[in-house]
């Protein structure tokens, strides 16, 4: 996309999942990526001062798109009711997940420690593991002393601005105790 997209003034449905894919207002867990992959991906990286798309009016379903490379929002609402917005890509695109040039690392913890944004390859420590995760295999730690370390390197070194983000699912519920996901 080179400009702004115009505004949504009318109720639409976008569904970038197309035929096959159940329409929820929420996704099933059916444990497989693929099965959610969405085929539209709008690419803002070319556009200044833009949102991606901006509800204005009406009432409409949004999904299965990636949307990513806008300076401003992903879907900004700013009017209408009744809005569905399900199983987007905002931010990142549906393929590698985000532009490696815009990363410093990624561990996805499918049966690797390799770091898929960049060379920071990680080490399982004091007995971490793999174990089934939402999508395919994730890290599995005790939550005793179970680490992913990767070594210090100046790539990893926030000089602006920095997102961080995990998927976590506690199995174990300890009081006020609360664990470290992510520390450099």
């Amino acid at each position: 996309v080179a400009a702004a997209l115009p505004d949504i003034t009318d109720s639409v449905i976008i569904d970038g999942f197309g035929a096959g894919v159940p329409t929820l207002v929420g996704l099933p867990d059916v444990g497989s990526a693929e099965a959610y992959t969405p085929t539209i991906e709008i690419d803002g990286r070319s556009t200044t001062n833009a949102d991606g798309l901006r509800l204005t009016a009406g009432t409409s379903t949004i999904r299965g798109l990636s949307i990513t490379g806008f300076d401003q929002s992903g879907i900004e609402i700013a009017g209408g009711t009744g809005h569905t917005i399900a199983g987007n890509y905002l931010g990142i695109n549906s393929g590698l997940g985000f532009q490696p040039e815009d990363v410093a690392g990624w561990w996805t913890g499918d049966n690797t420690t390799n770091d898929f944004g960049g060379t920071n390859n990680g080490t399982l420590m004091n007995g971490a593991t793999y174990a089934p995760g939402k999508v395919g295999t994730a890290f599995s730690f005790d939550g005793v002393d179970d680490i992913l370390t990767i070594a210090h390197s100046a790539s990893l070194n926030a000089t602006t601005a920095v997102s961080l983000s995990a998927w976590v699912k506690p199995t174990l519920a300890s009081g006020n105790t609360f664990k470290t996901i992510i520390t450099k």
